[in-house]
């Protein structure tokens, strides 16, 4: 890996794994903009116009309209210590491997399931490749503005959006308000806040809803899905155990999971069941690499995007005949 690539894992790491510390998040953000692929040849263009937009919207408070894909467009609320809200601006397509490999593996017609939708980042991705997309995002305020930005590319009848969660059965459970793209399930047996949620002030909730838990195999029914991105701040056990049919039947071709230690931090347990469930059912465990390569992953993988791939061989063969740019 070269020094430019490690950059870029280092900073995704920090900001991923929640370090949150003022210096920490802009010292990631600045690293990851300077090292995403996407601005190589204009490095500090691209920080300027990150700054530009931090200021923007800290003067004016009017949300910016920021280019996505090859002619999508997202309704953006950059921080400057909110790496999650700002990210668009910071280099198209943001997550630059993990995206790239969606928008390389969908056809159209196929389906993508987003768990954890937000304000439609990967949504919009998807609906570019031409895919369904069935959305779930259950925090009030993220679904306001993943409507709002599906309205903005006139595809809401592309994208079915579910107010929901994903779980391991259906039924519903807190939620919390207030901390933006760190919102998060909450577990009904804490008996206070997580420790971690103490370390900065926009991890810090100010209050509650009540939403809605599905299952994806409810959801999904006897679907094929050939992409699913799980993004769901430490509650990925409950959403692969609710989808444990559509798994045993290969119905998925691959799974993006973010692997860190939310799981532990909002819930007390460790996220080894998540990856003991899709090892059960055939699935490899792959992280991509600075420079795209599919890295297979030990027992417990390391901190990052985790990409579960389906043991018939339906990815793999979209990959190679499609324009991925990293090695097949």
């Amino acid at each position: 890996m070269t020094h430019e690539q490690g950059g870029l894992s280092r900073a995704r790491r920090a900001v991923r794994h929640r370090t949150l510390t003022p210096l920490a998040i802009f010292s990631a953000s600045v690293t990851y903009i300077l090292r995403h692929p996407a601005n190589r040849a204009h490095r500090f263009q691209a920080l300027s116009h990150a700054a530009s937009a931090w200021w923007s919207y800290r003067r004016t408070g009017t949300p910016l309209l920021v280019p996505i894909g090859r002619h999508s467009r997202i309704r953006v609320r950059p921080r400057l210590l909110s790496f999650g809200e700002s990210v668009p601006t910071y280099g198209n397509p943001p997550d630059y491997w993990e995206t790239t490999l969606l928008t390389s593996v969908l056809r159209p017609g196929d389906v993508f399931v987003d768990v954890g939708a937000n304000s439609g980042i990967y949504t919009l991705l998807a609906v570019e490749c031409g895919a369904e997309v069935i959305a779930l995002e259950p925090g009030t305020a993220a679904r306001g503005l993943l409507l709002d930005n599906l309205r903005l590319n006139d595809c809401t009848d592309r994208v079915r959006v579910h107010a929901s969660a994903a779980g391991r059965q259906a039924g519903s459970t807190q939620f919390t308000l207030g901390t933006h793209v760190l919102n998060h399930i909450v577990d009904p047996s804490a008996a206070a806040p997580a420790p971690n949620d103490a370390l900065f002030p926009l991890a810090r909730p100010t209050g509650y809803e009540t939403v809605e838990v599905v299952t994806i195999d409810e959801l999904v029914g006897d679907r094929t899905i050939m992409a699913m991105k799980i993004d769901v701040e430490g509650f990925e056990q409950d959403v692969i155990e609710g989808a444990q049919r559509a798994l045993r039947e290969h119905r998925i071709g691959y799974l993006q999971i973010e692997s860190n230690d939310l799981s532990t931090t909002h819930f007390g347990r460790s996220a080894a069941p998540v990856w003991s469930i899709l090892r059960s059912s055939g699935y490899t465990l792959h992280q991509l690499d600075g420079n795209g390569a599919f890295i297979p992953q030990p027992e417990t993988p390391c901190t990052g995007e985790v990409i579960a791939v389906a043991p018939d061989g339906s990815f793999w063969s979209r990959l190679e005949t499609s324009r991925w740019p990293g090695p097949r």
